[in-house]
């Protein structure tokens, strides 16, 4: 019987953009018509749709598209502990 190897992720180039809450046509141009839900102004949250249905986006989370040309809303904590902005600027 083999003894299990150790891996690693393999390295992925994503492009991502914050919501500040005051950037609302950049967000829109990144994700496009389609995928823009709404934007509730009482409490500045956008409602985003991926994949996985529509994601409520709070100030401060990010949006990230993957080489699959997958959109996901992603928690500022989880991003910054996963991702690092690269040298190199090019399209996925």
């Amino acid at each position: 019987m083999k003894k299990p190897l150790p891996y690693i992720h393999k390295a992925t180039e994503v492009r991502a953009l914050r919501w500040t809450g005051d950037n609302i046509d950049a967000v829109k141009d990144f994700v496009g018509p389609a995928r823009f839900g709404a934007h509730n102004t009482a409490c500045n949250v956008l409602y985003i749709w991926t994949c996985e249905g529509v994601d409520a986006m709070p100030v401060g989370y990010w949006l990230v598209i993957d080489e699959r040309l997958e959109l996901s809303v992603i928690p500022d904590v989880w991003f910054s502990g996963k991702y690092a902005e690269t040298c190199d600027h090019h399209p996925v």
